[in-house]
């Protein structure tokens, strides 16, 4: 006789556990259609470029070093922009190699300051990878104001923009570098 009720009683929590499972799986699915129909998912949104892309990037006032490079990403950051100002907290006073700066500013007299406070050096080798460009002058350039704003750069030309939404897709930007050169401490042998 208590063989049965145990095998009902377990029965009946099976049904019950496979029941919840099944209503938290739809709260997810929920969870999500929220974030989503809010525009709080954290992924890049495809900027349309128009007649700027395979332009060479010094066209659209980017260093004419750029026309040379393999691969890169030139990101502009408003000191206005939340999320800009975070992704600048993040670099602590670094820059990830292939990634370039353009600060947009009210004014460029106002670029040394928040270079400053940036921790970037502009007299040593990444200081070069930061630009300043006043709002106007990205609005020349580039048609637009939108920061933080993401565009690759492939054989000197401008192929994709993106806009970043967090400091995570920030360094989800970064180009990975490639290397198909032996380093010169290390000699090649034939076998």
């Amino acid at each position: 006789m208590v063989v049965p009720i145990l095998l009902f009683v377990v029965s009946l929590l099976a049904v019950g556990e496979f029941l919840l499972f099944g209503a938290l799986a739809e709260a997810y699915r929920d969870l999500r259609q929220i974030r989503e129909n809010a525009g709080l998912v954290d992924k890049p949104t495809p900027v349309d470029m128009g007649g700027l892309q395979n332009k060479l990037a010094s066209t659209c006032g980017l260093a004419p070093e750029l026309d040379s490079i393999v691969q890169a990403v030139v990101v502009y950051l408003d000191r206005r922009c939340g999320t800009c100002r975070m992704i600048v907290d993040s670099l602590s006073g670094g820059l990830p190699r292939g990634m370039w700066l353009v600060l947009v500013l009210s004014a460029k007299e106002e670029g040394p300051g928040w270079l400053a406070e940036t921790g970037l050096d502009q007299r040593n080798d990444l200081g070069r990878r930061v630009m300043f460009m006043s709002a106007d002058e990205m609005q020349h350039h580039l048609g637009t104001v939108l920061t933080p704003l993401a565009i690759e750069v492939e054989n000197g030309r401008l192929t994709r923009a993106v806009t970043i939404p967090s400091v995570r897709q920030f360094y989800a930007m970064v180009p990975m570098a490639v290397s198909l050169s032996t380093p010169s401490h290390q000699k090649v042998t034939s076998q």
